[in-house]
């Protein structure tokens, strides 16, 4: 957007390579910003989507250049070059209070004449020397514009619409905001060079936060704010002549930016208030070779510009062309017009020789990077992060090795359990046998017992059985009958039938009293009821007899089994 606070002119710019497209430039004639703004992004929105970021070109930005002790190398922070071009900028913002007066404004407006603007001053130095109590502490602007409407030159919105517009144009600020850029030249600076040419330029700090919040209101990034005039030097192509001048003009106001080697070396502002008014911008080289000059300026009148320059009389000065870089625009426009606005998006866009313009920044950078407290903040966070992350990789890498010991491990394991149930079946197969042999000792030791048997002598075998069967009928008792007596492996079995309990205990008594002098004992009884014949009940008795020696023979065979020594050869069983 530019503006000169009396209209506004707005553009859509895009890029196309190295090539800067001017697509469409509308214009709004009114002195609110906002209501401009809100009409011309109307007016743009019917032909498309609207850009996100913009930049401002206005009068109220002074543009110069200054002999800094700096070079890039020994640049200084942000904040300190902002109060060293401050400091070496106020000159300049005390001029441009003194230009922009109220009756100016009016002139310029068409609101006001020459003549008129005459009378009202010499009306109130009548009223400074007459009535000097009743002006009280009025400002001139605010007399100025009370006089031209007592006389009915203009009306009370007229005034008010001026004074908004002086308000823009001067700064009373006293805190200020600049830009800056070193002009590199084409040559290698000497080395005992102390000063080099700085292009800066300088605001009202309150005007940039008004402009920005415009913007931002409209949903724009305002990158930056140019200068109304001077910015039409980074349009041009190198190499730029020696000792030359751009002059640019722009509503009466010529800005003429000198250049040697290829770097500019110093610019002036030029305000004619005879000059007419103009939409368009003359750029033209200027160089004093003596030869006869030529216009290229359009509707703009070229000896008016060479006298508010103030050049010689004698001097002869040659206007040549301006050769641009590369952009497009449409043909209804004139491209003389354009040449701020294109130079002021090839230095936002960054091109080549973007250094010739400058401006101010939308949004201050700050301090530096290792000074804001977000960055440390964030370098801290990033530390933490990193922290993390080693410490999860770290955890990983001991997750992956625990699981490959674990996997070892496992392995192990399995071959070991696999081992052991090899030996359990061995053990088994083990176990089984020992029960076999010990079954094979015992049915051993059983036909030992036999073979012993048989191997008795059966003569003096008979003779004891028929000498206990003596005996066990002289002690069996009347009322008692035997049913059996018989010899089996563990002993000798007699079975009998009593008619009373006392019967059955007095022939077990008296049979074991007989027993004694055969060397014969009882080793088992049982005595059981038992129902007899004609409903008649009784007792059975069963009992077997043993010799002590057999009874020892079991014992020890018994031991024998628990033990499981080896069984008895047959000598020692035919002792026993």
């Amino acid at each position: 957007m530019e503006t000169d606070c009396f209209s506004f002119r707005t553009a859509l710019v895009r890029t196309a390579g190295e090539t800067v497209c001017i697509e469409q430039a509308l214009e709004y004639d009114g002195v609110d910003p906002n209501v401009a703004l809100v009409d011309l992004c109307r007016k743009f929105r019917t032909l498309g989507e609207l850009p996100k970021e913009a930049i401002l070109l206005t009068p109220a930005v002074i543009p110069a250049v200054l002999e800094l002790p700096l070079s890039s190398a020994r640049q200084k922070p942000y904040t300190q070059m902002q109060e060293m071009i401050r400091w070496e900028m106020e000159p300049f913002f005390v001029q441009q209070v003194g230009i922009w007066k109220i009756g100016h404004i009016l002139a310029r407006r068409g609101q006001l004449t020459e003549a008129q603007i005459q009378e009202i001053l010499l009306e109130i130095e009548k009223q400074k020397q007459y009535r000097p109590q009743a002006l009280g502490g009025r400002l001139g602007s605010v007399l100025f514009g009370e006089v031209a409407i007592e006389r009915g030159y203009i009306t009370t919105t007229q005034r008010d619409e001026a004074l908004t517009i002086q308000r823009h144009l001067q700064t009373t600020d006293d805190e200020m905001v600049c830009g800056w850029s070193l002009q590199l030249p084409a040559k290698k600076p000497d080395r005992g060079q102390k000063k080099f040419p700085w292009l800066v330029c300088g605001m009202s700090r309150n005007e940039r936060a008004q402009w920005v919040a415009l913007f931002q209101r409209h949903r724009f990034l305002l990158r930056g704010i140019y200068p109304l005039v001077g910015c039409s030097a980074a349009a041009i192509k190198n190499p730029v002549p020696s000792a030359s001048v751009l002059m640019e003009g722009r509503a009466g106001v010529t800005c003429s930016v000198n250049f040697s080697d290829n770097t500019i070396v110093s610019v002036q502002l030029h305000h004619d208030s005879d000059h007419p008014s103009s939409e368009r911008v003359c750029p033209v080289w200027v160089r004093r070779d003596g030869v006869e000059m030529s216009n290229i300026g359009g509707d703009i009148e070229m000896p008016s510009y060479t006298e508010g320059l103030r050049f010689p009389s004698s001097q002869k000065n040659h206007f040549v062309p301006v050769e641009v870089k590369p952009f497009f625009f449409p043909r209804a426009l004139n491209e003389t017009s354009l040449f701020s606005i294109l130079g002021a998006s090839i230095h936002a866009f960054q091109f080549s020789d973007a250094s010739r313009a400058v401006c101010v920044p939308g949004i201050d950078p700050g301090p530096p990077l290792w000074q804001r407290a977000k960055i440390w903040w964030s370098a801290a966070g990033v530390l933490v992060l990193l922290i993390l992350g080693g410490l999860e990789l770290f955890l990983t890498l001991k997750k992956t090795e625990t699981a490959a010991r674990f996997s070892d491990t496992s392995v192990t394991i399995r071959g070991l359990e696999d081992e052991i149930a090899a030996i359990q079946k061995q053990g088994d197969t083990i176990k089984s046998v020992r029960e076999t042999i010990e079954r094979r000792r015992l049915e051993l030791t059983e036909a030992s017992k036999r073979r012993a048997l048989l191997e008795t002598d059966i003569p003096s075998r008979t003779g004891q059985i028929v000498l206990l069967l003596n005996r066990v009928a002289n002690v069996l008792p009347g009322k008692m009958r035997l049913e059996k007596i018989a010899e089996e492996s563990d002993g000798i079995q007699i079975i009998g039938v009593g008619q009373s309990e006392r019967l059955v205990q007095r022939f077990v008594k008296n049979l074991a009293r007989t027993l004694v002098s055969l060397n014969l004992k009882i080793v088992s009884l049982e005595v059981l009821p038992e129902q007899g014949e004609q409903e008649q009940s009784g007792y059975r008795v069963i009992l077997r007899i043993s010799s002590p020696q057999e009874e020892t023979s079991e014992e020890t065979s018994e031991e024998t089994v628990d033990t499981a020594p080896p069984a008895p050869k047959p000598d020692e069983s035919e002792n026993q």
